[in-house]
């Protein structure tokens, strides 16, 4: 089972080189900040969708161990597995909330149904809840250091809110609402950057800008124009002139 998991990734990783993905390539940059001039749209849902394949094999390493389950075998190597898909999603999260597009708003429609799916096929997978549950049981004689049984802690919540101690038609329903969930909320939230995006502030008298720094109030008077108040100024919540206090 091990080499098959092996051969795997290094399959995985292979066409994913041929293809170009800078996902699957060590970013080789300073502080290993992600090469954003080399991400493409077209990257992110094969890198997601690789990386869940990914985590998966590793989740099956780790369920069909035929050892006992310890904090090093199960709770720590359910921690260090999914690097690729936390590396995609980071990079995601990250540009998706800064400077989203039409593009990237798709990217997370396709996405979001797609890892609530993956992550009720962890939390609700009964044989990896049983090693869980086996290594908390014992916490009190593991001797574990302060990260590590926080670390544990916090698996073990996972696992109990994420349905884990449910059984038969329950579980299935929460699974059916959960991924019901994901999907409403995207859906508002892209619904709330629509409106956002869409909000106009225009400005008459320039008494009324008191206080804003002049490079705000130049893009003011720039927004304004493109949108043809020539002479006033428009405050935006997003886009040219955006106002954090």
């Amino acid at each position: 089972m091990l080499l098959l998991f092996v051969f795997s990734s290094l399959a995985v990783c292979v066409n994913a080189q041929q293809n170009g993905n800078p996902f699957y390539k060590e970013f080789v940059t300073p502080f290993e900040v992600p090469p954003f001039d080399e991400i493409k749209y077209e990257h992110y849902i094969p890198a997601y969708e690789a990386g869940m394949q990914q985590q998966n094999d590793e989740i099956a390493v780790i369920v069909n161990n035929p050892a006992v389950a310890t904090f090093e075998n199960t709770i720590l190597a359910l921690e260090s597995s999914g690097t690729l898909l936390r590396k995609v999603n980071t990079v995601f999260s990250v540009l998706n909330g800064s400077m989203s597009t039409d593009e990237m708003q798709e990217i997370n429609k396709t996405k979001t149904p797609l890892l609530a799916k993956h992550w009720n096929e962890i939390r609700l997978n009964s044989k990896l809840f049983e090693r869980v549950k086996a290594v908390y049981e014992e916490r009190g004689i593991l001797g574990l250091g302060t990260e590590e049984d926080k670390l544990l802690e916090e698996t073990y919540k996972m696992f109990v809110r994420g349905g884990a101690n449910l059984e038969g038609k329950e579980k299935e329903e929460f699974k059916k609402i959960s991924e019901e969930l994901s999907v409403l909320t995207l859906n508002f939230g892209q619904h709330l950057l629509k409106e956002n995006s869409n909000f106009n502030l225009v400005i008459d008298k320039k008494e009324d800008l008191a206080g804003l720094p002049q490079s705000v109030i130049d893009a003011a008077a720039k927004a304004a124009e493109d949108r043809g108040y020539a002479g006033k100024w428009v405050l935006l919540l997003s886009g040219q002139v955006s106002l954090h206090f």
